[in-house]
């Protein structure tokens, strides 16, 4: 598999035993109009560019045959004469368009919501992983004396516990992310996701061999 080249598997030891993350978990609101402007990949706008220009142009060349075959004359920002056979004709157009403009609002609104219901979901995970966590440092804290080597020793081992729990979580959650920085979308020769992304990879045999080596797990949790 390509996921197993020379270095790949002491690169996800690496970012599993690194105390700072390799990308924002989520990133800040950006106010500068100006720069959300000049952002065009992956964007609303390129997707949707090419589908608007041309049903600018079908309805632009709608316009111009209107006006060349109709035995009546208006100008370009005037209604068309409603007795004119040929607009008539052209009813069944109209309302093909009301309901193509009805369907498209239903559908971006509710997308646009499960997009928003989506991002919550995910933002409260990792919220109460958060408190959890915080709960769990506190009762260890509160449980521990200074200058005690036993109580010294419990910290450090919950504090590799935790922060292993954590990264198995993240790893084992199904992400287009393939979790080390995201290379893939700059990568010329773009692979297939599945066979890089850490959740096979840090979860497997070798890579819990690998976290062993790296001392955040011993032989026996391992």
């Amino acid at each position: 598999s390509p996921g197993w080249k020379k270095g790949r598997l002491d690169e996800l030891t690496d970012w599993a035993v690194n105390d700072r993350a390799n990308r924002p978990i989520i990133c800040e609101y950006e106010s500068n109009g100006l720069w959300l402007w000049t952002r065009w990949k992956d964007t609303v706008l390129s997707m949707i560019a090419v589908p608007v220009l041309l049903s600018m142009l079908v309805g632009f060349g709608v316009d111009v045959a209107a006006h060349s075959y109709s035995e009546y004359s208006w100008s370009v920002l005037a209604i068309p004469p409603t007795d004119d056979p040929l607009v008539v004709s052209l009813q069944g157009l109209n309302s093909l368009w009301e309901y193509q403009f009805t369907l498209c609002s239903l559908v971006l609104t509710f997308f646009t919501a499960e997009a928003y219901k989506h991002w919550r979901s995910v933002y409260s995970t990792t919220r109460a992983i958060q408190g959890r966590i915080n709960d769990i440092c506190l009762l260890v804290t509160i449980g521990s004396q200074r200058n005690n080597p036993a109580s010294q020793e419990l910290v450090v081992c919950c504090t590799r516990l935790l922060k292993t729990s954590h990264t198995f979580f993240w790893a084992a959650t199904l992400t287009h992310s393939d979790g080390v920085g995201d290379r893939r979308n700059n990568d010329a020769n773009t692979r297939e996701v599945g066979k890089n992304a850490i959740e096979p990879l840090l979860l497997s045999p070798e890579g819990l061999m690998g976290l062993v080596r790296a001392g955040e797990l011993t032989m026996e949790e391992a």
